[in-house]
């Protein structure tokens, strides 16, 4: 969970940024949180002139976690005392105003802020977003290639057709699936079913090189050989995890990481009652999931015991 970010104490004005997609609209508020920067829209063009003029190091700059979040954290941080990403449970209070506007949005954003009530997420390195990015773009690829796979399968169900033996996909199955007798629509359709699954398993061989070309490098490569040897680990699903988790040093111990998997257990108490269930399921779903998928590889293919001779 996030923590509450412990602003500045040479901040004297307290500035908000509400970050809609093609502009932002910029407002601030000082310590006793009067309005002091009236808001304003201003296309992202406008803002970096606007920007290093107006920001001063007696700013604290917070903005919400959007796609643009990073890009404008690494630009206001030289300018600015602090800079904070709100974590989304900050804006809660916002969304559910009955009058909501962006204007009045970015003033209850900046007061949070001189408040000290924004809990903050963590702003990821380059490295950790670089591998982020690629991790999530092979993710993509793999359902894609799922969805294709899954539409094929549909045809031979809907046939009653028994998939070839091996690699039902591979190049070399391509006549099998030309061959059937099909209708002329379904079978353009199957033709670039296969086709598109092919290309993807190509792109997703394209990107698992780049994964492992960034196993051996910085900060990747000290950390990789400590994961792989664990069961149902092994290079890419270590890169999965360690996108995720991004600095291990950040948490301050192994039940907090636990937490941020959403792998700890629920519990409710409540006067005499004490009970535990299953897992909270709140936090990073992507690292939940590749830690699903280690187990069953781990309990699918145990490691092999030696036994005494």
């Amino acid at each position: 969970m996030p923590t509450t970010e412990i602003v500045s104490s040479s901040a004297t004005r307290f500035v908000a940024l509400d970050v809609p997609r093609q502009s932002l609209v910029g407002g601030a508020v000082d310590a006793g949180q009067p309005v002091v920067l009236t808001p304003r829209r201003l296309s992202f063009e406008a803002f970096d002139e606007w920007a290093p003029p107006h920001l001063t190091q007696a700013d604290a700059v917070v903005l919400e976690a959007t796609s643009h979040a990073w890009l404008l954290d690494d630009q206001f941080q030289p300018l600015a005392a602090e800079v904070v990403v709100a974590h989304p449970q900050a804006v809660k209070r916002i969304a559910a105003a009955r009058v909501k506007t962006e204007k009045r949005d970015t003033i209850n954003l900046a007061s949070l802020l001189a408040a000290n009530l924004i809990p903050a997420v963590w702003v990821p390195p380059q490295e950790v977003r670089k591998l982020r990015a690629l991790v999530t773009h092979r993710n993509r690829l793999v359902q894609q290639r799922t969805q294709a796979a899954n539409r094929l399968h549909s045809v031979l169900h809907r046939h009653n057709l028994a998939p070839p033996p091996a690699l039902p996909f591979a190049v070399h199955q391509r006549e099998w699936w030309w061959t059937l007798d099909l209708p002329l629509a379904e079978k353009l359709r199957v033709k670039q079913a296969m086709r598109l699954y092919q290309t993807l398993a190509t792109l997703i061989q394209e990107s698992d090189a780049e994964l492992g070309r960034l196993s051996t490098c910085d900060p990747w490569v000290n950390q990789v050989p400590f994961l792989v040897p664990l069961p149902g680990l092994g290079v890419l699903s270590a890169l999965r995890i360690l996108a995720a988790i991004g600095e291990l040093t950040r948490f301050p111990s192994a039940k907090h990481l636990v937490g941020y998997a959403g792998l700890g257990e629920s519990r409710h108490q409540s006067g005499e009652t004490d009970r535990g269930g299953r897992i909270t399921k709140e936090g990073r779903s992507d690292l939940r999931g590749v830690m699903g998928e280690a187990a069953w590889v781990a309990v699918e293919h145990p490691p092999q015991r030696i036994s005494p001779g």
